[in-house]
């Protein structure tokens, strides 16, 4: 114990003895006036990555489904409790099978995407998986039985990480790479926006026109970015 306790007083001996570099000192004030309006910083860059997105057709395209989609998921999400318990009228059990067989569906999901990758265009992976999302969201809430939900819901697993890596791919060949990172922040912003919308519109509507309805109308979202994917992209 003495001995560590005297490397460290040898250590930061050593340490204050360093002498920092002018350059280096003006490089750190200029990082810390930066780190002073992070906010504005982060505004800028998304409204610049926004502004690349809208300047070509197939990635405002892709924001819009994106975006959709997120709307969706925000939905999903909070209807999925009430879609266990009062539409399947399953347990916790229940609950935690379907979502054992959603992870299972994206690992499998992870595996059939990298075998395929260089077969499918990543604009066509992104349709067909939300076409299938879509499909499996609605079957499971209008067809409410237990075994099927489990393999729909593992489906949707599947589908989930072909269309983020379908969007991804596609993002990645079609955006320089300067701007890539603005691009993602972006996309990643605006979904994140989205998400939370599609949770409020979930809390506000759901009591008054039900689950099932609501969670029909996110499958809508979901085909809907689908359709504009396979024809638009």
């Amino acid at each position: 114990m003495v001995a560590d306790s005297a490397s460290y007083l040898v250590s930061a001996a050593l340490v204050a003895l360093i002498r920092v570099p002018s350059d280096a000192m003006t490089r750190a004030g200029l990082a810390q006036d930066t780190a002073l309006a992070p906010s504005r910083r982060l505004r800028h860059e998304w409204v610049d990555g926004l502004r690349v997105l809208c300047s070509d057709r197939m990635l405002t395209v892709l924001v819009v489904v994106m975006g959709l989609s997120s709307l969706a998921q925000g939905i999903f999400t909070v209807l999925l409790a009430p879609l266990v318990k009062d539409v399947l009228l399953g347990s916790a059990l229940v609950f935690g099978i379907l979502a054992t067989a959603q992870g299972i569906g994206g690992l499998l999901g992870g595996l059939v995407v990298g075998a395929i990758g260089r077969m499918a265009a990543p604009e066509r992976l992104i349709g067909l998986a939300l076409l299938a999302l879509g499909g499996a969201v609605l079957m499971m809430v209008n067809v409410p039985i237990i075994a099927l939900a489990v393999v729909l819901f593992a489906l949707a697993g599947m589908a989930t990480v072909a269309k983020g890596v379908g969007a991804r791919t596609l993002l990645q060949g079609r955006v320089a790479d300067q701007y890539r990172g603005r691009i993602l922040g972006a996309i990643g912003t605006t979904g994140a926006v989205l998400t939370l919308g599609g949770m409020g519109l979930a809390s506000g509507l759901s009591d008054r026109l039900g689950v099932v309805l609501v969670l029909d109308v996110a499958a809508g979202f979901w085909l809907l970015a689908g359709a504009l994917a396979v024809v638009m992209l």
